[in-house]
């Protein structure tokens, strides 16, 4: 079974979902298409050849201008930009630091009534995440602000960037910087969707466990979950402790699938205002 991201809305019905998958014989994958992405699994290992020294830092932008008209923000904080966008951030900070965070230091919200949204949700969030070893994850994340997606991840031998850093239809660009000699990368785009469609098809014919499997599912919403609470409360929430027991396969997951052209949309429309251009071969 392959299922989006986040896999549930609590931990608690992430952990259903586990219950289940262990009495079954079915595979189960959550669908982070970035585990199979050429650039951020290139970029992983470079963090992981030590380039950069200790990453002591994470920190990211995600945005996106959502039509007020879109089903996203009818329906609370449940469809808004914490459990929507947040898994990309939350992924990717943990995949930065190959840890799990302990606390949500804090997480701020605000409401514009000018954004034409219902009031009943936060569509802009700033949020802090504490790690083992003193790293710090802090990342942002907006129904109205202008398109942006990028991360940053501070070394004390180096600094990467990532810009774009999520999104698909056009390749990832990278920036690293090594004390002060820096160097610009262009990624090929690639089939972002085909990709991960691939490796579970493997999983399945060659009675494989996949990695982006429940475990990570469950691993996410945990930090999310943490994050709905301290927009609520207004207060620090520690993590119950967590220690995930696999991690990316770099050189197993990664596809190079060719990028196809966006189907036509039936019955279904872009989130964003004034969509998206298709894009070309």
């Amino acid at each position: 079974m392959l299922t989006e991201k986040p896999l549930e809305i609590s931990t608690t019905k992430c952990q259903e979902i586990l219950d289940a998958a262990s009495i079954s014989t079915a595979k189960l994958m959550v669908a982070y298409r970035l585990h199979f992405e050429p650039a951020t699994l290139d970029t992983i290992d470079l963090i992981r050849s030590g380039e950069f020294g200790d990453i002591l830092l994470f920190a990211s932008t995600f945005s996106q201008r959502v039509d007020p008209d879109n089903h996203r923000v009818k329906n609370g904080e449940l469809a808004g930009p914490v459990l929507d966008m947040g898994p990309y951030p939350v992924n990717a900070s943990r995949y930065i630091f190959e840890d799990e965070p302990t606390e949500v230091v804090s997480a701020i919200g605000t409401k514009h009534p000018e954004s034409g949204f219902p009031q009943d949700f936060h569509d802009t969030v700033a949020v802090t995440l504490r790690f083992p070893k003193n790293k710090i994850a802090q990342f942002n994340l907006s129904y109205y602000g202008n398109p942006t997606n990028s991360l940053i991840a501070l070394g004390t031998k180096g600094v990467l960037q990532l810009d774009p850093a999520y999104v698909f239809g056009k390749g990832l660009e990278r920036i690293v910087t090594i004390g002060k000699e820096k160097k610009e990368q262009s990624f090929k785009n690639t089939d972002h969707f085909g990709g991960e469609l691939k490796y579970f098809s493997e999983c399945i014919l060659n009675d494989e466990n996949p990695e982006p499997d429940g475990e990570e599912g469950f691993a996410d919403v945990r930090v999310l979950e943490g994050i709905l609470a301290a927009l609520e409360s207004g207060k620090a929430v520690e993590l119950k402790p967590f220690v995930r027991s696999k991690r990316i396969d770099t050189e197993r997951q990664k596809m190079t699938l060719d990028a196809v052209s966006t189907p036509e949309l039936v019955h279904a429309g872009n989130p964003s205002l004034g969509g998206e251009k298709k894009l070309k071969n």
